[in-house]
């Protein structure tokens, strides 16, 4: 097992990660995710995650017709489940960090991953330093009636210290394109994420 910060406190990572399959549904660190777990197989998981260390992940497919899902998943910490009559649940799921898979140890009746520490490429503080002011002031205008949301988000960005942490924020409340977010969740340059991040709100703000 690994250790994370997370909130003062010291995470322990499992060396194996459940997960749920999905498409198009990417959850990243210091981000919460909410999931309506309903069926059967998956339920199982969520019953596992609960008795043990109260995390999985969100293995998110290649294709939609496929599989085979991306090699970078985020563990995810269960801060709240609700479980209804019916035996389906409603879960907030926090990101606590990137993870690679590096193997199945369970494929049926659903996936249970192999994970260990990604390798990211090393990347100099000033420029990222400088990149996470350059993408805060590219932020799109606040649209009417989202004004408290962003007011949150903003606040929260004032606190964080972490440049990878602000662009896995921005780029999960502001990027829509799955291939530009299969891209960011799985570039090991954090550089590279950020002109990814950049680039696409750069455009949005050109386009409106």
């Amino acid at each position: 097992m690994s250790q994370v910060s997370n909130s003062s406190v010291e995470i322990q990572l499992p060396s194996e990660l459940p997960l749920i399959v999905l498409s198009e549904c990417f959850h990243f660190p210091g981000c919460f995710l909410p999931l309506y777990v309903f069926e059967q197989k998956y339920r199982d998981m969520l019953k596992l995650a609960l008795e043990t260390h109260r995390m999985f992940g969100v293995g998110v497919r290649v294709q939609d017709d496929s599989d085979e899902i991306l090699p970078i998943v985020t563990v995810g910490l269960i801060r709240a489940c609700v479980t209804q009559q019916d035996g389906t649940s409603n879960v907030m799921l926090q990101g606590v960090k990137r993870m690679r898979i590096s193997g199945f140890t369970q494929t049926n009746p659903f996936k249970i991953a192999s994970i260990e520490e990604p390798k990211c490429k090393e990347a100099c503080p000033d420029r990222l330093a400088e990149l996470q002011q350059l993408a805060i002031k590219s932020l799109p205008r606040c649209p009417v009636g989202a004004e408290a949301a962003m007011a949150k988000l903003m606040t929260q960005l004032k606190e964080c210290n972490c440049p990878e942490a602000t662009c896995d924020l921005l780029t999960y409340h502001f990027i829509r394109s799955g291939e530009m977010l299969a891209k960011s969740m799985t570039e090991a340059c954090l550089v590279k994420r950020y002109e990814l991040l950049i680039s696409a709100l750069e455009r949005f703000k050109s386009a409106v």
